[in-house]
């Protein structure tokens, strides 16, 4: 039986692939304790009066409301009915926010001097305090435990609220930048990273973003070239941090070929000081993949062809 040839192209991508058009990077460094909640997402949680985790990874429960009786001669347990103390803790923990519920003991808590001092000792107590809920005037133990709350709760609230301009939240902010980074320092980093020779994959340049370095390139090398020519040079871990950061380049060899001319003309283009001349050089570039993808275009063609009519046969192979 005769059998017709189409086309030949000589292409090293012979397979087609189903790669995502973006890869992400895995992200570096130490995981989560539990992936589900972030430090915000905690945070939240505690002043929602939800169950949460603490920075040792225990799980905290939620608070519950306790009918607490004092047995003090105040009577508080009388004077303030369950329905009253249910509602006073709702309110408290519907706040959803630490700022907010700071302001809401400053106002159930009045602190004033106190009357007699004895002794010069600055440690002793230097304020007496009244507690009331919903305008009524009760002990410090029902109060505490209406709201489900600390003595120091009430004592961080309270010198918040001892200036001119109360003190908000500050926990868990950005603060200091002691150990960070100059600009330069960074800047060498980024610079002794962009000399180094990259190139683009030629056949795979529609599924992925990324660079690709020299096979015999880690980063190590690279670091130890860069603390060489270094003066005052930042530390490997630094080193690792901008460079996942900042760029997009993979140390994996692809499994599929590049291509010479590609990366011949992608060095001329950068180091070509002439803008003219680049100018022709990346001409020529897209001119050499407007011909490669045209090749591409037909062998798809072909293999289509092959497959719909026993006629024809397509072949490949790589030069």
């Amino acid at each position: 039986m005769h059998t017709k040839v189409s086309h030949v192209v000589a292409d090293a991508d012979v397979q087609e692939g189903n790669l995502d058009k973006e890869r992400i990077r895995p992200r570096k460094g130490r995981k989560r304790k539990h992936a589900n909640v972030s430090r915000s997402g905690n945070k939240e949680n505690r002043n929602s009066n939800r169950d949460y985790f603490n920075y040792k990874g225990k799980k905290i429960q939620a608070k519950t409301f306790i009918d607490f009786d004092c047995k003090c001669t105040m009577k508080c347990h009388d004077n303030v009915s369950l329905e009253i103390r249910k509602i006073e803790f709702e309110r408290f923990w519907s706040l959803k926010s630490y700022d907010s519920q700071v302001t809401f003991i400053a106002a159930g808590v009045q602190q004033f001097p106190k009357k007699r001092l004895y002794g010069r000792d600055p440690d002793k107590r230097q304020f007496s305090r009244r507690y009331n809920i919903h305008g009524q005037i009760v002990c410090k133990s029902i109060y505490l435990k209406t709201l489900g709350i600390t003595s120091f709760r009430v004592h961080t609230a309270l010198k918040k609220f001892r200036g001119v301009i109360p003190i908000t939240d500050q926990r868990g902010q950005k603060q200091g930048g002691y150990n960070k980074l100059a600009d330069d320092k960074v800047q060498k980093v980024v610079d002794q990273i962009n000399r180094i020779p990259k190139y683009t994959s030629h056949y795979r340049r529609e599924a992925t973003t990324a660079q690709f370095l020299p096979p015999d390139v880690t980063i190590q090398k690279m670091f130890e070239m860069y603390r060489l020519e270094t003066e005052n040079p930042v530390s490997f871990s630094s080193y690792k941090k901008i460079f996942y950061e900042r760029f997009n380049l993979k140390f994996k060899s692809l499994k599929k070929d590049t291509c010479n001319t590609c990366d011949t003309l992608n060095m001329k283009a950068t180091n070509e000081a002439n803008l003219n001349k680049q100018q022709e050089i990346k001409k020529q570039h897209e001119n050499h993949l407007e011909n490669a993808e045209g090749a591409q275009k037909l062998r798809r063609q072909d293999f289509k062809l092959a497959k719909e009519n026993d006629e024809y046969e397509c072949l490949t192979f790589d030069l």
